[in-house]
């Protein structure tokens, strides 16, 4: 048994050695490295999302973020971007009860708000 594991972390290895070399051969013109190995990476293993670059998100085509949107509040109230107009805001869509993640997110999230308050 502990042969047949050897093996196939061997043949692992193998396997992430030859897609880093194909990475490094193949890479364009200013493609760093290590995002043409996830590139290659995700092509091996079938992926077809991009990779997100060091710049932020990379959202799925067709999918953008901000806009106008339509909204209820937790008082049912109908509320539009343009009533947030000129103030920051954080839109989250949480659980209606989530014990264990819930309030832990609600605090840090809290905190944020004071932190951006105190910087203007």
């Amino acid at each position: 048994m502990l042969r047949i594991i050897r093996l196939l972390a061997l043949l692992l290895v193998a396997l992430l050695g030859g897609v880093w070399a194909y990475a490094w051969v193949t890479r364009a013109p200013g493609e760093g490295l290590g995002e043409a190995f996830a590139v290659r990476l995700g092509q091996v293993f079938g992926g077809q999302m991009p990779v997100p670059g060091a710049g932020g998100v990379q959202l799925p085509q067709g999918l953008a973020l901000g806009g106008p949107f339509s909204l209820v509040n937790q008082d049912g109230q109908p509320v539009t971007e343009r009533d947030y107009a000129g103030r920051w805001m954080l839109v989250y869509f949480g659980y209606s009860f989530c014990p264990d993640v819930c309030p832990t997110r609600a605090r840090h999230h809290g905190r944020g708000a004071r932190r951006a308050g105190q910087h203007g």
